[in-house]
């Protein structure tokens, strides 16, 4: 009987699952993809009074409004666990290419004005570190319903809000110049 019954609960759960997979490859622009499936006994004091069985799906889009539908139709037969935001590969990638170019530049442009408020020529690079702050922003999480809903629900709202990405660039210039100051030739310095 208990391994009926832990069949039948597996039964469930990947009838569910395999209808919601199907439901979501049918939309463009959302990835799906299944992940942590567990089966787990309940008991009554030391003995087994049922199986829990479980399986959860990641779905992945740009598409707020598509997103937001597919939600409403999976929650007919599923529970939404969590909801989250985080910035897409090409938008981070894109983004950080540009503070890169923004946070080099506007080292170069402080070593210069140091030189010369140094009284120095011009400076060398001699070592650079470019920190892209790889700490994940913070993540809103919608908590829903435990339960499938029987009736069916209105599309999720999804508000993407904002990240911060961060680019800081440190490093060691050289101080040089190339003229006699007094009656002594310039040589060079570091400088932080």
């Amino acid at each position: 009987m208990p391994g009926r019954q832990r069949c039948v609960a597996a039964k469930e759960v990947n009838k569910a699952i395999n209808w919601a997979v199907d439901t979501a490859k049918k939309i463009d622009g959302i990835e799906v993809r299944t992940l942590n499936y567990s089966t787990n006994a309940v008991y009554d004091k030391k003995r087994i009074k049922a199986w829990r069985a479980s399986q959860s799906l990641r779905l992945e889009s740009g598409d707020s409004e598509k997103l937001g539908d597919l939600i409403a139709v999976l929650q007919e037969k599923l529970a939404i666990r969590n909801l989250a935001y985080k910035v897409s590969r090409s938008a981070r990638e894109a983004a950080m290419q540009k503070l890169t170019d923004e946070a080099i530049e506007a080292f170069r442009q402080r070593a210069q004005q140091s030189a010369s408020a140094f009284g120095f020529d011009d400076f060398h690079l001699v070592n650079v570190s470019i920190n892209n702050g790889n700490v994940r922003p913070p993540t809103p999480y919608y908590r829903g319903n435990m339960m499938a809903m029987e009736a069916k629900a209105a599309p999720a709202a999804i508000e993407a809000g904002s990240s911060t990405l961060t680019v800081s660039v440190t490093g060691t210039v050289e101080l040089f110049c190339n003229k006699t100051i007094g009656n002594y030739r310039c040589s060079q310095a570091s400088a932080d």
